[in-house]
C-alpha cells in the first residue's frame, strides 16, 4: 500500500456549496474554470484528504452503504475526472 498514490486537494482550491442545487462549485487556480460537482464527485473530493485510492474506496462504500462494481467504476471515473480537472492531485510523498 505504500506505493499506492495518495490523493489530496490542490493548493488554493476554493469551494462553495450550492445547497438548492445539491452541488458544489469548485475553482482551482491551476485550471481557472469553475467546476460544478454533483454529490458523488463532491464526496470523492472530500475524501481526497491524503488517503490512498483503497482508503477512499472503503470510505466511499461505507457512505454509500454498499459495495458494487458500478459504484467502484463511478468512484474511479470520479477520481480520474477530478485529477484531470486539476481539483485533486496524486501526492506520492
Amino acid at each position: 500500500m505504500s506505493d499506492e498514490p495518495k490523493y489530496r486537494k490542490v493548493d488554493g482550491l476554493r469551494t462553495r456549496p450550492v445547497e438548492v442545487a445539491g452541488c458544489l462549485m469548485a475553482f482551482s487556480p491551476l485550471a481557472p474554470k469553475i467546476q460544478w460537482l454533483d454529490l458523488g464527485a463532491w464526496l470523492i473530493l472530500e475524501l481526497s484528504d491524503g488517503r490512498s485510492s483503497l482508503e477512499i474506496e472503503r470510505a466511499y462504500f461505507e457512505v454509500m452503504g454498499k459495495e458494487t462494481e458500478e459504484l467502484r467504476r463511478q468512484l474511479h471515473l470520479g477520481l480520474d475526472m477530478l485529477v484531470r480537472s486539476q481539483l485533486i492531485e496524486h501526492d506520492n510523498a
